[in-house]
């Protein structure tokens, strides 16, 4: 009944004023006490078609194979305490939590494998039986015992006879999905596996390929692979065993170079300092002995790789870690083609001021591994004084030591520097990512989730741009959420606060500011660029000295548009000479911020972009060129609602008749949307540095333990 959401207790039920508000309202709910004994417990009696949809689909599920003792027996090779009673069946077997009923248990007794014995008192009533080696602690239990003398192995027997006995219906239904989730609980178990195939892989590979390693699809696993130890007891007694049958495998070749795909293999599961075989490096290309030293001299291989079972495994060993008290060492990361660089600044900024925390800036370079003289400038001149590291100079961000590592972007691609990688960096620190633009429409969150799931697999701490984008992570994200290794919260968006009402300079003209966008494509679109490229400046001649007009493209919008021959080398300079000519003034979208752009306007004329909510903020009237694809989340309507929306450019000069006149029939809209925004975003940059700190204290052990 609890496992299906049926039943629940209520710790404090006990107490007087709430026993009497249940005994009131309880069943209004649909809830009665289960014992009349017990106070605590609660079970729901609602009408069948308001229980859980989740748990009509369990009941409808096809009954679980049921096994019979000798069955058990004989795919065991054990032997049974006392028979089970006649008729006796069982489902499979489970090492730990959550328990299920009708399974058999095994036992840990002192070889760190299975259910440890304090345990057992909770969930014997569901057992169907027990493994253990010895059964004097279990028989109060009155449970069938099973008895072996190697509870790992007959437990690896048996997961195998359990499996291959199921038919494809049964494998196929949901609770293989359950099964999956389970799978996640002992990450470490996964690796061993992928390790185990991986040097089953190599034992087949041919020896000659092994110069051309690097260009094979199994080599950045293998050396993803390489540098986790397996540390769990019952999997290191197995990873023994696999290195027993290697050495056998070696023996058998060592008069031809096979035997070197045996050494590979070997590495899987030892550390080369445990190596007692030669290793003859002359059959391996020189980038392969390079990229091997590399993982375990704790350097960065130049290999990039991703997995869900990696990223698992290391955010399973980061819930793990604890520290003694001692200064929390924070990592800034901007990469040179960013083109926001304010997102983080308040976080940082924030931290950067605190007496328990040392902060740390890291520019990383373009896809082509090229740092900007222009980014490094604009942080040098904004904090004087402070070490600006770039990853060149570094051998990975590691040698920073960092605990906490901020990346605004997951566009992986543009770290080429090894050890800056989320692969690499989730190995050493906790990653936390506040998107460098606000998500503001399902289509380009939508974007983001199935472009970049991998790195979103590896983030530890999640900052969203709002409800509804959390909610959809935790869709997407639910095994990591549950198991606890991912964090998905909404606390605000930390660059907003500062945009709230932000005043414009006093000026003689009315300012309008153009923000075309720089895509044509699918959803990244919604540029209407060169729709209005020309019309643009000839408002001049329509209002002539009474608007003073400027542009700030995206910052891809002229390169992307050279890139796809939409306009030549030479068509962008006439088009930037005729705007000189018509005196509009042309904002850098290099490195600066926009505020001061801000400032100098009074009407936004603006594509579709996720800097649209800090316009909206300043409660300025935005006439929106509309992207029809753009589906803004529930959080937003009301902001798109807000501004004046132009599917023509008769539109845009329409609302821009009106409002050169003082006509602003949304200002009062617009204003009580934006307040609702602040305040929900209000104070954001304190709550997440307030959100790390507490799980950096969670992490702390005493000095004296």
């Amino acid at each position: 009944m609890h496992g299906y959401g049926l039943a629940v207790w209520i710790r404090n039920a006990v107490e007087p004023a709430v026993k009497i508000w249940l005994d009131e309202h309880a069943a209004e709910f649909g809830f009665v006490r289960a014992f009349e004994g017990n106070l605590r417990e609660y079970v729901y009696i609602k009408a069948r078609d308001e229980i859980p949809a989740r748990v009509l689909e369990i009941e409808n599920l096809p009954p679980e194979p049921n096994f019979s003792a000798e069955e058990v027996v004989k795919a065991s090779g054990c032997t049974w305490f006392e028979p089970p009673p006649e008729g006796w069946t069982c489902h499979g077997l489970f090492y730990e939590e959550p328990f299920k009923p009708g399974y058999l248990a095994v036992v840990d007794q002192g070889v760190g494998f299975g259910i440890k014995k304090k345990l057992l008192k909770s969930t014997f009533r569901q057992c169907a039986g027990i493994i253990c080696t010895d059964t004097e602690p279990f028989a109060e239990y009155n449970c069938p015992m099973l008895l072996t003398l190697n509870p790992q192995e007959t437990a690896e027997k048996l997961e195998k006879f359990f499996a291959n006995s199921q038919t494809v219906d049964e494998a196929d239904d949901s609770l293989q999905v359950e099964l999956e989730f389970f799978k996640r609980i002992h990450p470490e178990t996964v690796i061993f596996q992928k390790k185990k195939a991986m040097a089953n892989r190599l034992l087949k590979i041919k020896v000659d390929d092994l110069q051309f390693a690097s260009e094979k699809p199994w080599y950045g696993e293998y050396l993803a692979l390489l540098p986790i130890h397996i540390e769990d007891p019952a999997l290191r007694s197995m990873a023994k065993r696999c290195v027993k049958e290697l050495l056998r495998r070696y023996n058998d070749h060592i008069d031809t170079d096979e035997r070197e795909l045996a050494v590979l293999a070997i590495l899987q599961f030892i550390k080369p300092q445990e190596l007692t075989l030669p290793f003859n490096k002359h059959l391996l290309s020189q980038e392969f002995c390079l990229d091997i030293r590399g993982v375990f001299s704790n350097f960065y291989t130049r290999i990039s790789y991703s997995d869900y079972d990696l990223a698992a495994y290391y955010l399973s060993m980061q819930s793990k870690w604890r520290h003694k008290k001692r200064k929390m060492r924070v990592v800034f990361i901007w990469n040179s083609n960013a083109t926001a660089h304010d997102k983080m600044l308040t976080i940082y900024e924030a931290l950067r001021n605190r007496d328990d925390t040392e902060t740390f800036l890291v520019l990383t370079g373009n896809k082509e591994g090229l740092n900007s003289d222009a980014v490094f400038d604009y942080f040098f001149k904004k904090y004087p004084g402070v070490t600006i590291y770039q990853d060149f100079a570094l051998a990975g961000l590691e040698t920073l030591r960092p605990d906490y590592v901020f990346i605004s972007n997951p566009y992986d691609y543009h770290l080429p520097i090894s050890g800056c990688h989320y692969h690499d960096i989730v190995q050493f620190a906790k990653i936390c990512h506040i998107t460098y633009g606000a998500n503001l429409t399902h289509n380009f969150l939508n974007r983001l989730l199935e472009e970049h799931p991998d790195f979103y697999n590896y983030v530890y701490f999640c900052f969203c741009s709002a409800e509804t984008v959390r909610a959809e992570f935790l869709a997407r994200f639910r095994e990591n959420i549950q198991l606890r290794y991912s964090k998905f919260e909404f606390l605000g968006y930390p660059i907003l606060e500062r945009y709230y009402k932000m005043p414009a300079t006093k000026s003689s003209a009315t300012r309008i500011l153009w923000t075309p966008r720089w895509s044509y494509s699918g959803i990244t679109g919604g540029s209407h660029f060169f729709e209005y490229k020309d019309k643009f400046p000839a408002l001049r001649k329509r209002y002539e000295n009474k608007i003073h007009l400027s542009i700030r493209p995206h910052k891809l919008a002229f390169r992307s548009f050279v890139q796809k021959g939409l306009m030549t080398e030479e068509d962008l300079a006439e088009y930037q000479e005729r705007l000189q000519n018509n005196f509009v003034n042309i904002y850098d979208t290099s490195v600066t911020e926009i505020d001061d752009n801000i400032k100098e306007t009074d009407i936004f004329l603006a594509d579709y972009s996720s800097m649209l909510i800090v316009l909206f903020l300043t409660e300025r009237p935005i006439i929106y060129c509309e992207f029809p694809n753009a589906d803004p989340l529930s959080e937003y309507e009301d902001m798109f609602n807000a501004m004046y929306v132009a599917r023509s450019w008769e539109d845009v000069e329409r609302y821009l008749d009106d409002l050169m006149s003082g006509v602003d029939p949304l200002s009062a809209k617009r204003q009580a949307v934006a307040k609702r925004i602040y305040e929900t975003h209000k104070n954001a940059t304190q709550k997440i540095v307030n959100r790390v700190l507490q799980d950096w204290k969670d992490c702390q052990i005493d000095d004296d333990q």
